[in-house]
């Protein structure tokens, strides 16, 4: 089993910070897993409230009586780090971070994450996000709606990570509106731990999945990026978009002529619609986009 098969495909979540208040992401995303039919058990956690949305609750993650696979974690940032401490005297081996104040504001927020970083990591825990939309997975034996989006896809081949919640949501809408199905839909946002390419490698095995289609803001890295994207034999479109030097990742793609837009022939047919949201990106101040796209495969590209 992969490591990150716990935060994609759980067999039981606790939702640390579930609420029956309305507005209240809480009350989003634990309502989501419900009405997307979840095929697993479902463990609200809130100290304040005996049962969300009717189901028992817990007030914490060690006061409940079964194993645990995942966490939902929407609780303040400066509780994040606790929180995942005691998921690791719970056992549980991943987490999704859907809070934000993390790296993206700066300043406090970059050390706070490491600090989350570093409990996850010493704990053996993986961690999605933190700063993300959460995670769908449409396969009838999971059917998870772990984000606050209120959109779930038809089930379909298609997997889609994103590192922009907004553009999530966006291609949600977009999807809908044109009867497309997605096998995974998976918001890394900060990628504090599992990052783009984690993901690709849990994607070429999976079985649901035929075509991968990713938007990264930076590459964590680009050499390994391309050395795991060479063996994968399913079409990949991948957009990457980032702000001038943040990353080495991006420069690497750059120094070795890797184009900003890269999918497969043989995916192009069945992408083309999504290639209309390169002119959103366009909107993004301070965003660096380059005016081509190329359509190869990735023998001939690397």
């Amino acid at each position: 089993m992969s490591d990150i098969e716990y935060i994609l495909s759980p067999k039981s979540i606790a939702i640390v910070g579930a609420s029956n208040r309305p507005g209240s992401l809480g009350l989003a995303i634990f309502r989501n897993l419900l009405e997307a039919a979840y095929q697993g058990i479902l463990y609200p956690v809130n100290p304040k409230a005996k049962s969300i949305q009717g189901v028992k609750a817990y007030p914490n993650l060690v006061d409940i009586p079964d194993e645990v696979d995942m966490a939902v974690l929407i609780v303040p940032s400066e509780q994040v780090e606790s929180v995942i401490e005691l998921a690791a005297r719970k056992g549980i081996k991943g987490v999704i971070v859907i809070t934000a104040g993390f790296k993206e504001i700066g300043g406090h927020g970059v050390e706070l994450e490491k600090k989350v970083q570093a409990m996850a990591k010493a704990h053996g825990i993986r961690m999605l996000g933190p700063n993300c939309l959460g995670v769908i997975n449409t396969n009838k034996d999971v059917r998870m709606n772990a984000t606050f989006s209120r959109l779930m896809p038809k089930p379909g081949n298609i997997a889609l990570v994103s590192q922009s919640g907004a553009m999530c949501v966006a291609i949600l809408d977009f999807a809908e509106g044109r009867n497309m199905g997605f096998s995974k839909f998976v918001s890394i946002g900060n990628k504090a731990d599992v990052n783009e390419i984690d993901l690709l490698r849990y994607l070429r095995d999976d079985p649901d999945t035929k075509v991968i289609i990713m938007y990264l803001e930076d590459i964590t890295d680009g050499h390994s990026f391309i050395e795991v994207a060479k063996d994968i034999d399913k079409p990949i479109l991948s957009s990457f978009m980032g702000l001038v030097d943040v990353s080495e990742g991006v420069r690497y793609l750059e120094q070795n002529g890797i184009p900003n837009y890269v999918f497969p022939e043989e995916a192009s047919r069945t992408m083309a619609a999504m290639i209309k949201y390169s002119e959103n990106l366009k909107l993004h101040k301070g965003s660096r986009i380059r005016p081509y796209l190329y359509v190869r495969t990735w023998r001939h590209l690397c």
